[in-house]
């Protein structure tokens, strides 16, 4: 048996019908037959219970071709996958501590863990070598991070939302200085912030 599938999914039942008819026609007769399928003689019958079973038989694929053809919900198209129902989880965040304080140095201000923006009093840095370290996360995307010292300057760091960026910047003054600074970012971001000097 042939069956033709056509470009938009649909079945084409020309072959089926074709083969239909013609083992109807093999089958049919003018005069009293014995069907021995069936046992019994009919007749003046054009067409033996032998055909009227092929026929059915047809129909019966006929239809088990049409829905298998079809999606859930009637249409002629396959069902397909959504791909918006994803279920991949997100990586885990890296948990989030404070800055190692090096040797040979001791912490004069450390603060965290904090979100978003922050303004502290004022710090007295020393003369000579100082060190100000951040480690931040943000909650998902990406965001900057910036801190600003009062009279000298200000720097700016990137937060990741996976894995905890931590940097460090050196400042070196020719005298010591008391000076405020702040932190500036979304509220997405935690922090932490350490100033180390040198032990004397």
């Amino acid at each position: 048996m042939a069956t033709k599938i056509t470009a938009g999914g649909g079945v084409s039942v020309s072959g089926i019908v074709a083969e239909a008819k013609a083992e109807v026609s093999r089958e049919s007769v003018k005069e009293v037959s014995w069907d021995e399928t069936v046992g019994i003689q009919v007749p003046g019958s054009e067409f033996l219970m032998r055909s009227r079973r092929v026929a059915l038989a047809t129909a019966a694929l006929l239809c088990g071709l049409l829905t298998s053809c079809t999606g859930e919900d009637g249409s002629d198209e396959p069902d397909v996958p959504d791909p918006s129902q994803s279920t991949v989880a997100p990586p885990p965040q890296e948990a989030l501590t404070a800055p190692e304080v090096d040797a040979g140095y001791k912490e004069i201000l450390s603060e965290g863990p904090l979100r978003g923006v922050q303004q502290f009093g004022t710090t007295e840095l020393p003369k000579g070598e100082s060190w100000i370290k951040v480690n931040c996360i943000s909650r998902s995307k990406p965001v900057d991070l910036e801190i600003s010292l009062e009279g000298i300057g200000a720097f700016s760091l990137g937060c990741s939302g996976v894995d905890v960026e931590k940097n460090a910047n050196q400042v070196n003054l020719s005298s010591p200085r008391k000076l405020h600074f702040t932190v500036v970012t979304e509220e997405s971001v935690r922090w932490y912030v350490s100033i180390q000097v040198p032990k004397q």
